[in-house]
């Protein structure tokens, strides 16, 4: 916990300064409870800057290739993140992502499941109307904008471009939905909230 605030505190500084970050609708951020964060995903920055941006300890999905190096792994488990395996079903990351979400810890989901090379949103993976479906708990769409500008994919240099990051209206997901009706349900809301920004 101390080390997820520390890293919080010089990751807000570090938004401030470099890309000026901004957060709008906070006060659609639930106070307790768990509740999924899904978002657009365009940049590496978009993890630590939505991190930064919301009020609430957030638990991570993280690419199980981050955590080969020891350093990083380390300070990866300490702020609250997890390993996944991409492109196969694991298992291991779904319990630990419910495991958050019962325990009334909020989890920040990607639907599309990695970063899109052009800003556009690729097909929504069904892992996260799963994970809904299965806990109950709500869904709180956010837009983040300028993060591909300041970093985009396969880039390693910043810019110094502003970053704003959109909080909308919580929302439950019908029932009677499949996962990937869910999952799409989820995506359209991401969407319509970054076109309304």
């Amino acid at each position: 916990m101390v080390l997820y605030t520390v890293s919080r505190f010089f990751i807000i500084l570090f938004g401030k300064i470099f890309f000026r970050l901004a957060a709008r609708g906070k006060a659609n951020i639930p106070k307790d409870g768990a509740f999924i964060l899904a978002s657009n995903h365009v940049s590496n920055l978009d993890p630590l800057m939505l991190g930064a941006a919301c009020s609430r300890k957030l638990g991570y999905m993280s690419k199980e290739e981050l955590f080969k190096n020891p350093l990083l792994a380390f300070w990866l488990r300490n702020v609250n993140a997890f390993p996944v395996k991409r492109q196969v079903h694991d298992v291991g990351a779904i319990r630990e992502a419910l495991k958050k979400l019962k325990g009334g810890e909020p989890l920040l989901m990607f639907p599309e499941g990695g970063r899109s090379l052009d800003g556009e949103f690729s097909d929504a993976q069904p892992g996260v109307g799963m994970l809904a479906m299965h806990t109950s708990v709500p869904i709180l769409p956010a837009f983040i904008k300028g993060s591909k500008k300041a970093m985009a994919k396969g880039e390693h240099k910043i810019r110094f471009n502003k970053i704003v990051v959109i909080f909308g209206k919580k929302f439950y997901l019908d029932k009677n939905q499949t996962y990937e009706e869910a999952a799409n349900y989820i995506k359209n809301e991401i969407i319509a909230l970054g076109e309304s920004a």
